[in-house]
């Protein structure tokens, strides 16, 4: 888990009449949770530009808590669920048979004669419904899910080995760059509401 520091003036809070311990700290707790309800809003945002049509399920997986410390803190995460697919998009590295996001068989790669849902992904139901449907090892070492046709048989999906990823999501760079571009000005819009 990475952590982040800014440091405030404070000053602002005693010209707005703030002045004892209590209201403080609530000033500063509020002003914290802004800086990651802000980090969670661009989270969504890169993510919408990054990946090529996002699901609900992936853009509404990132969040943000109060965390109970002596010094005002939020925590932005990514959930659990969500967490382990969206690493490889983090840190890189390779998807395998078995990993999240994939199937026993491999990592699923649609075929030509697959149906696509509204953001170009393979449903499950596809797979494991399709009547006749039977696994065919190529010439390779892939195997093509085929569902035997009058003219000519449908490849509904292609089971790869592997799958490399290159990081294209900057989780950790994209919070700090909200830190320290809004962070300081945070206290002044908590106190402007």
């Amino acid at each position: 888990m990475a952590s982040t520091r800014i440091k405030l003036d404070v000053s602002a809070l005693r010209r707005a009449g703030i002045t004892r311990a209590k209201e403080l700290r609530s000033a500063l707790d509020a002003a914290v949770l802004y800086l990651a309800a802000s980090a969670r809003k661009r989270l969504r945002e890169v993510a919408g530009e990054v990946f090529d049509r996002p699901t609900p399920f992936t853009l509404n997986a990132f969040r943000y808590r109060k965390l109970q410390c002596e010094a005002p803190a939020a925590l932005v995460y990514v959930l659990p669920t969500a967490a382990r697919y969206l690493a490889l998009e983090v840190f890189g590295g390779e998807r395998k048979p078995g990993d999240p996001g994939t199937v026993p068989r491999g990592i699923l790669v649609p075929g030509r004669d697959a149906v696509l849902d509204r953001f170009g992904n393979l449903p499950r139901l596809q797979i494991s419904e399709a009547e006749g449907a039977r696994w065919v090892r190529t010439q390779g070492s892939a195997e093509v899910l085929i569902l035997p046709g009058r003219d000519r048989p449908r490849i509904i999906a292609a089971a790869e080995d592997v799958a490399v990823y290159e990081p294209r999501l900057p989780f950790y760079d994209i919070i700090e760059e909200v830190v320290r571009e809004p962070g300081p000005g945070a206290l002044q819009h908590v106190l402007r509401r």
